[in-house]
């Protein structure tokens, strides 16, 4: 495996530009912070960041603030390897990790504090209700996590940790207790007011933060009105914790819709479905602990989540409205030991989730009692799995571990019986890693698997036509499948951070909607074939550099799509070259410029698997924020799309060939922001 991957290795890197690699390499002899000493995405446990058993990024709380981002999906859309595309006018952007395309929202598995926040539909994770002063750390395990996490993560996983839930040790001290208020005003008519207050006494702590914005964004009738709270209330114990987590969010957004080419280019920030909205409202609770001995922990959540979201889409004359509501139990038990001289550590647990959802549909919203669209569907899923690991001579480690999952899924279509179907489905994923330290500050470490992805509702059949006279039935679709494998060597010392990683996936049945034939399929079998290359330094105490670069081929490895060959084509929506570069310099005390620049190359539209149409053209974005603290004051000035670059980063093919949508992208905004600590 390893002479195959450094074959790849060398084929992917060639033709990357030479300028490039020396931005990255060039982090190799300088300064930078310590990271975090734990992690909890490794093993789903508190471990230390030299344990886990591949290279992750760890974004600190300083990081997040010092970045240019004004959001979450901006934030993540600055790291190696995730791109961040609109193909709805939404705030909540689809996340794709390690190129996937117009499903990375669906191999991307996004966790909250441990709790998997993807939706089991067609619809991206709701990452505008978090807000960035309520994060602790994001870590981000790039490469399958299905072992651990179950269905979606082929892609990788990414953990947002919030400052309520990082500290769970009752001999931390106590905090005085702590507020802010802030204020975000500028370009789009924006408005923000954000509020936080926590404190911490003796061994009762709590964090509740809040936000409400509200901004006509830069497309016509694409308005956002958007109210977020959430917050925890923690109880310490000598050996463990109790948590209660609670959540509420609403949004209204317009919809302004796709445009074509020639309307991207004479009108971009037109619409042509000025009374197309939707609105929904999001609501979550989850109670959560903890109890350790010296070599045994437990950890488990019982959360719960619901919501409803209504659509109304006048052009098309049809209303909507979607609820849905999940149930899950996640128990989890860590046993360490040593045998031998080995050190041993075995992570046992269960997975448990019930999700059910229900949708109607009319021409508005008073003939919804009379609806032409009724369907209800449920997914009942059981995953068992076990991960050990085991610290052998001078450093090496071992980590394998397995899961077994049991998803019933059954929908029911009260207009249309033909449609509904039922049925079940086993599936597995395997893993098996090693990490050697090498001396002088470097690591290398390998990984294989098996990693899986079950249909969301949105995508669980397949229509066909049982009788030409007939109305078409369903059958469930194939659960996706992907053969894993990973190298990479990361090298870390007082001074310099460099990581290099190539990666390889080999996907079967891979689900992806089909538009020409308005339905979901499993695709030909395809292929993620990768390099990374990222690292950061200081040169000086003042300045704080960063890069990174993505070089990835995904292409089908045979095959054809509607009837039309496609072996070898290029999956679409998959960017073959990506660069992320990014600096923060303090040039006194209080004072500090931010600036991230991200090129995005070139990439097929949706739906062009035959490769038969121009590629979406590539581009290059630049942020830049300079903010200054004095006392307990801190003031900010944020310029995005400082070139004011015309772009878009989702176009999809529609019946012809010549005729793509887009859905253009703000050009250059200005935002101040003003926010004070008691």
């Amino acid at each position: 495996m390893h002479g195959v991957l450094f074959m790849l290795f060398f084929r992917l890197i060639r033709p990357v530009p030479a300028a490039a690699i020396a931005v990255v390499s060039s982090t190799v002899f300088a300064q930078v912070a310590p990271l975090p000493s734990v992690v909890v995405t490794a093993s789903r446990f508190a471990t230390p960041l030299s344990d886990a058993p591949i290279g992750m990024t760890v974004i600190d709380r300083d990081q997040v603030a010092a970045s240019t981002a004004s959001n979450l999906a901006e934030l993540l859309g600055q790291q190696v390897s995730v791109q961040v595309r609109d193909n709805a006018g939404s705030p909540d952007r689809q996340i794709d990790l390690r190129g996937f395309g117009i499903t990375g929202d669906q191999n991307t598995l996004i966790l909250l504090d441990g709790r998997r926040l993807n939706e089991n539909e067609l619809a991206s994770t709701r990452l505008s209700a978090i807000p960035l002063a309520s994060i602790e750390r994001i870590e981000i395990l790039r490469g399958s996590g299905s072992v651990l996490y179950g269905g979606g993560a082929t892609g990788g996983t990414i953990h947002i940790i919030t400052r309520a839930s990082a500290n769970t040790s009752a001999k931390a001290p106590s905090e005085a207790f702590q507020s802010s208020l802030g204020l975000v005003a500028g370009s789009l008519d924006t408005r923000e007011l954000r509020a936080s207050t926590g404190a911490s006494q003796d061994r009762v702590r709590f964090q509740v933060d809040a936000s409400a914005l509200d901004t006509a964004n830069w497309r016509d009738n694409n308005a956002l009105r958007q109210r977020n709270a959430g917050g925890e209330l923690r109880t310490l114990f000598e050996r463990g914790f109790l948590a209660l987590r609670l959540g509420a969010e609403s949004q209204q957004l317009g919809l302004p819709g796709a445009r074509s080419l020639d309307q991207f280019k004479s009108d971009p920030r037109g619409t042509s479905t000025p009374k197309d909205h939707a609105q929904r409202e999001d609501y979550r609770l989850a109670l959560a602990g903890a109890w350790r001995t010296s070599s045994l922990e437990f950890e488990a959540e019982l959360a719960h989540r619901e919501g409803r979201v209504a659509s109304d889409y006048r052009q098309f004359d049809y209303y909507s409205v979607r609820d849905r509501r999940t149930l899950s139990f996640t128990p989890r038990l860590r046993s360490t030991w040593s045998a031998s001289g080995i050190q041993h550590e075995t992570v046992f647990g269960l997975d448990t989730e019930s999700w059910r959802y229900a949708t109607r549909g009319s021409s508005s919203a008073e003939m919804l009692d009379s609806p032409f669209v009724q369907t209800s569907a449920s997914q009942q899923s059981q995953g068992l799995y076990v991960q050990h690991r085991a610290a052998l001579t001078q450093g090496l480690s071992l980590t394998a571990g397995l899961r077994r999952q049991r998803i019933d899924d059954e929908i029911r279509d009260q207009v249309t019986p033909s449609l509904s179907v039922q049925g079940a489905n086993w599936v597995t994923a395997s893993n098996l890693g090693v990490r050697q330290p090498l001396g002088a500050g470097f690591d290398v470490y390998a990984r294989g698997g098996r990693s899986f992805r079950i249909a969301t509702v949105d995508e669980l059949t397949y229509f066909f036509p049982s009788d030409p006279q007939q109305l078409p039935t369903a059958r469930l679709l194939v659960p996706q499948t992907s053969t894993d494998r990973e190298i990479g060597l990361q090298w870390r010392m007082t001074g310099a951070a460099l990581r290099l990683s190539v990666f390889r996936n080999d996907l079967n049945h891979e689900i992806h909607y089909y538009a020409p034939a308005f339905s979901n399929v499993n695709l030909p079998p395809t292929q993620r074939a990768g390099l990374e290359l990222e690292g950061s330094f200081q040169p000086i105490s003042q300045l704080d550099l960063s890069a990174g670069l993505t070089r990835v081929e995904a292409r089908f490895r045979g095959g054809e799509v509607g009837g039309v060959p496609v072996s070898d084509r290029e999956v679409p929506l998959v960017p073959r070259l990506s660069l992320k570069v990014a600096a923060v310099w303090r040039p006194s005390e209080g004072t500090r410029l931010s600036l991230a620049a991200r090129h995005t190359g070139r990439q097929r539209f949706d739906n062009d698997q035959a490769n038969e149409f121009d590629a979406m053209p590539s581009y290059t974005l630049v942020d830049i924020k300079v903010s200054q603290r004095s006392g307990r004051w801190l003031a900010a000035l944020k310029i995005g799309n400082l070139l004011d670059r015309r772009y878009f980063d989702y176009g999809i093919l529609g019946g012809f060939p010549s005729s793509p949508s887009v859905y253009p992208q703000s050009g250059r905004t200005v935002m101040f922001s003003l926010e004070r600590g008691f």
